[in-house]
């Protein structure tokens, strides 16, 4: 069992790598692993196999007339994976709409980094840790 570990796998589903990989850096060195992703695919890929603690969802580019994010959203759910959305603030009835669809939390760009922590460190408190390679 030298190869295991005890930690929360947190991925970054971000609208570009670039937003995802900059959230990453931010939050690396937590009390978890974070896997970047640009892809609902393959993430889905990597969900099917792995345990994910949480999905963090950036979307720079959103806009209110595409369904895209609540089309990823439901199929993030359906894979039983819990989701914070981080995208530039629309309209109350849009944050209502993705609170209703299953997601955690909603939060605007741009990101207070020690809020994000906070926040998924509190969110993380109420799961167990699940034994497993992290790589």
């Amino acid at each position: 069992m030298s190869n295991m570990q005890q930690r929360y796998r947190v991925a970054i589903l971000g609208s570009s790598l670039h937003i995802a990989r900059a959230i990453a850096a931010r939050l690396q060195s937590e009390p978890y692993t974070v896997l970047v992703f640009d892809n609902a695919d393959e993430l889905l890929d990597v969900a099917a196999f792995h345990h994910l603690s949480l999905v963090l969802v950036a979307v720079d580019n959103y806009s209110t007339t595409d369904n895209a994010l609540y089309r990823t959203v439901e199929r993030l759910r359906r894979a039983d994976v819990e989701i914070f959305v981080i995208t530039h603030h629309h309209s109350v009835r849009h944050t209502l709409h993705l609170l209703g669809a299953g997601v955690r939390q909603c939060m605007t760009f741009p990101i207070a980094v020690e809020r994000l922590r906070r926040k998924i460190i509190e969110h993380l408190a109420t799961k167990p840790i699940y034994m497993e390679p992290v790589s």
